[in-house]
């Protein structure tokens, strides 16, 4: 068996020198054949995670700030 950690961070720009931090880290014990194809989906995971919140915070304090949204 092997722990696999994945993790995926996004720093968002707000201006006037002031930015929001956006993190997500998820882990998984499996064995170890298993290891490549579940960090993949972790790390997948994780971005998805970010990403959403990022959305969801610019929806929530910008009428005009777009932000591109990976699926992949």
């Amino acid at each position: 068996m092997t722990e696999i950690c994945r993790s995926f961070s996004y720093k968002h720009n707000c201006g006037n020198y002031e930015s929001r931090d956006f993190f997500c880290s998820q882990k998984a014990e499996v064995p170890e054949e298993e290891a490549e194809e579940t960090s993949k989906r972790l790390h997948l995971f994780c971005k998805q995670q970010v990403m959403r919140d990022v959305a969801q915070y610019l929806a929530e304090n910008s009428d005009s700030a777009e932000i591109p949204l990976n699926k992949g």
